[in-house]
């Protein structure tokens, strides 16, 4: 690998929200094990279930994050775009993936296993604790994101939408968490549309049957 090529990648990792924090020496150290893939469209990167033994750099194209439903159908969580990650802490832990994950757009990405990580933390320790920072933080935004999103659901039980709204809808300083929280008010916005539009279609049948009378 060039020095031009391997410099231009260290500026495209840096541009990953998880690497920000992560020195260019130890950037040049992981990309000489990340993986280039090209993945078409409709390939599925990971079922719920499926052991976290890798996460994906998405360099270009579009995946969604989706639970299969009973009756057959996916419900789209989000998608991730060029400059975010994919099942990141697959490194940190042994559990199963929580959701299943497809490419919608022809998709570019560089794949970091669990084993290389392992060996490149332990033959550059600093790595492992640069990354960790990024790590630590990522885990931190989620946790705050998840306590808002359980205060949000319990007002949407009680049809309380423009609280739950308001509740989801605070600033947040990670990009990735900004995500979430968008794809949530897109959730909660449709289901107002759903009870309107089943309101109306409810009141219609009185309607015709007064004029009837």
């Amino acid at each position: 690998m060039t020095t031009a090529i391997a410099h231009a990648q260290v500026e495209e990792l840096q541009k990953f929200a998880l690497f920000r924090s992560v020195s260019p020496q130890a950037l040049e150290d992981l990309i000489k094990v990340l993986q280039e893939r090209h993945y078409p469209a409709g390939h599925v990167l990971f079922r719920r279930g499926d052991p976290g033994d890798s996460m994906y750099l998405v360099r270009s194209g579009r995946v969604a994050i989706f639970l299969s439903g009973d009756n057959g159908s996916d419900i789209v969580f989000r998608h991730y775009g060029a400059g975010q990650v994919v099942g990141e802490f697959a490194l940190l832990d042994d559990k199963e993936r929580s959701a299943s994950a497809r490419v919608d757009d022809p998709c570019d990405a560089w794949v970091l296993s669990k084993a290389d990580f392992l060996r490149l933390v332990n033959e550059r320790p600093i790595f492992g604790v640069e990354l960790m920072r990024g790590l630590s933080e990522r885990v931190r935004y989620t946790t705050d994101y998840l306590r808002r999103l359980n205060g949000a659901v319990e007002l949407l039980i009680n049809n309380d939408y423009e609280r739950a709204l308001s509740e989801m809808t605070a600033s947040a300083a990670d990009d990735e968490i900004q995500g979430l929280i968008t794809a949530f008010v897109e959730v909660v916005r449709s289901m107002q549309r759903r009870q309107k539009d089943f309101r109306s279609a409810s009141a219609r049948p009185r309607m015709e049957l007064d004029q009837g009378d």
